[in-house]
Order: structure tokens, then C-alpha cells, then sequence
């Protein structure tokens, strides 16, 4: 367990100082993603969403363009007390290609986000397209399964 610890805090400070993408093979540096990713995880488990905070934006600043890690981030800027950034970042997110369910994940969360921020008419919109987006999925898939 040290060794992790003593892991961990070295990877921080590379990542925060861009050490890493120079030093690290790109085995190691998929290993070190998929740590912070397992910490962030275990934080948000564990009602620490600002621990989880800190360690998604690293991952999102590693890869700003996995809509998994941007809706995790914005539930742990959701559940920090941080609703106005947590829309923003789904919002920015919606900009993405993704996939229907990645979308319908999104919309989801929007839809909470909305909520908590009293924003009863406009969550409900965003659980409205939620909703189209999952049976628009359920059609393809559909589609597909009868294609067999």
C-alpha cells in the first residue's frame, strides 16, 4: 500500500507539472490513467466528491474528449456543491461525438443538475431528451437484432 501512495504522489506531481506525457512509456502512462481513474472512482464511493475533483480534472485534462470522464467530473462538481460548473461541463460535453447512450447518460445527469438548481421546466426537458435518446437506441438495437 505505500508503494501506491508513494505511486500516486509522484504521478500527481508529474501530471501536474506535464513531467509525465515526457518521462512515462505510454504503457505506464495508460496504467497511471486507469489509477487515478480507479482513485476518482473510489473517492465519489466513499462521499468524497472533492478527492474525486481533483483527480478527474487531471484525467480530463489528459483526455478532454472521453465524455465518461466529463460526466463524472461534472457528478463530482454536482455533489461538491458546484452545480453551475457541472452544467457547463455537460453542456460543453453534449458538443462531443458520443454515442446514444453516452448521450442519454448526459442528458440524465443534466436533468439532475437542472433539478438541483431549482431549474424544474429545463430539467424536465433534459429528461425528455434522456428519454428520446434511449428509445431511439432501443431502435437501433432493434434494428440490428433483426438483421440476425
Amino acid at each position: 500500500m505505500d508503494d501506491t501512495l508513494k505511486l500516486l504522489r509522484t504521478a500527481n506531481c508529474e501530471l501536474r507539472t506535464g513531467v509525465a506525457e515526457q518521462r512515462h512509456h505510454p504503457t505506464n502512462r495508460e496504467r497511471l490513467h486507469a489509477l487515478l481513474d480507479v482513485l476518482s472512482y473510489l473517492y465519489m464511493t466513499y462521499g468524497k466528491p472533492e478527492r474525486a475533483r481533483d483527480y478527474l480534472r487531471l484525467l480530463v485534462k489528459l483526455r478532454p474528449s472521453e465524455s465518461r470522464l466529463l460526466r463524472a467530473l461534472a457528478l463530482s462538481e454536482l455533489e461538491s456543491g458546484n452545480p453551475e460548473r457541472a452544467k457547463e461541463i455537460l453542456e460543453e460535453s453534449l458538443e462531443l461525438e458520443m454515442t446514444r447512450k453516452e448521450r442519454a447518460a448526459t442528458f440524465l445527469i443534466l436533468s439532475r443538475v437542472l433539478w438541483r438548481l431549482q431549474r424544474s421546466e429545463d430539467s424536465g426537458m433534459a429528461a425528455y431528451q434522456f428519454l428520446q435518446e434511449k428509445s431511439l437506441e432501443a431502435e437501433v438495437v432493434r434494428a440490428n437484432d433483426s438483421l440476425k
